[in-house]
């Protein structure tokens, strides 16, 4: 199946509040089948298919169309596929099997499924506007600017992708338990987020510096130094957070460089001072290191006071 096709069917599934093992239930296959749909290993029968568009309430042109920038990417497909199986009876012909080569309900061959490279075992590569495309044996990748970038390993079963979505993460732990991750990491995982942070970064700070940017430029003629304007987007989302989670030291270690960098860039460009501007750099690690030592010690000062106001109250209660 296209990789577009299959991440169109988890993105219905998701649309409609389902796990792949309600799915599952629902269609009457296992989830292992729902999970091989959605990474693009196999592809659903007619029946499954018209159970899916009827469940999403979609026609099946819908759930299925592909566009002409990725029918060459199909296309690649179903040939290497329509290859694999070619191979797989002409192996099972050779074993000296029962089972011919054009029967469509013999057997699959695990290996042919596996391997939707050519006879000879070796990777395709594809190369369309709408991506590329790479296979070698059970794995492949995926990138392409729609979709993002789609890895599996085919073998052990496991996945990274990264949409526009987020990311989404199947694998195996320490334990051999799967675990199965998807959602976009923090800061900007609006599930843990509190309220203060989720409002601040919704807050479209970035086009207030454009239309700042914009307004100086043609009322007041500076283009060039309202491109500063700019340095200000990171530092405030770098003070959202801060702020939030009320730490002082991560952000003067992030702010400190780009305010350095800026201000280097002021004394270059505007005050064509490049010398001895440079040496503003050499002050970075010097502050780094005093940030996280002071922050080191602070911690250690408040663990402090927390244990010994712990002892107070121990000895307080025992005098009651």
């Amino acid at each position: 199946m296209n990789v577009e096709i299959a991440e169109r069917l988890a993105a219905r599934r998701k649309q409609a509040g389902l796990s792949q093992e309600a799915l599952a239930e629902k269609l009457g296959v296992s989830r292992q089948a729902v999970s091989k749909w959605e990474r693009s290993e196999s592809s659903p029968d007619t029946d499954n298919l018209i159970a899916l568009a009827r469940l999403y309430g979609v026609s099946l042109d819908e759930l299925l169309y592909v566009d002409d920038a990725i029918a060459d990417d199909v296309a690649f497909e179903a040939e290497d596929r329509a290859g694999g199986r070619a191979a797989a009876g002409a192996r099972t012909s050779a074993s000296g099997g029962s089972d011919a080569p054009g029967d469509p309900d013999a057997p699959a061959d695990p290996a042919a499924d596996a391997a939707p490279g050519d006879a000879s075992g070796k990777g395709k590569v594809r190369i369309t506007p709408a991506g590329i495309h790479v296979e070698d044996g059970p794995d492949y990748v995926h990138v392409s600017w729609r979709e993002g970038v789609h890895v599996v390993d085919g073998a052990k079963g496991e996945e990274v992708r990264v949409g526009w979505d987020g990311v989404h993460v199947r694998g195996h732990d320490a334990a051999g338990h799967v675990f199965d991750h998807e959602g976009p990491g923090d800061p900007f995982d609006w599930h843990t987020a509190s309220t203060f942070r989720q409002a601040w970064l919704r807050f479209p700070f970035w086009l207030v510096a454009i239309l700042a940017y914009l307004l100086l430029g043609i009322f007041q003629d500076a283009w060039g130094p309202a491109l500063f304007l700019f340095f200000t987007v990171p530092v405030y989302y770098v003070l959202g957070v801060a702020i939030d989670e009320r730490r002082i030291a991560p952000a003067v270690c992030a702010l400190y460089p780009l305010g350095v960098t800026a201000w280097f860039l002021w004394m270059a460009f505007i005050n064509n001072a490049w010398h001895p501007a440079w040496a503003i750099f050499l002050t970075i690690p010097i502050v780094e290191c005093l940030t996280v030592y002071c922050s080191k010690a602070w911690q250690r000062r408040k663990r402090a006071r927390a244990v010994h106001d712990g002892v107070i109250d121990v000895e307080g209660e025992a005098g009651e």
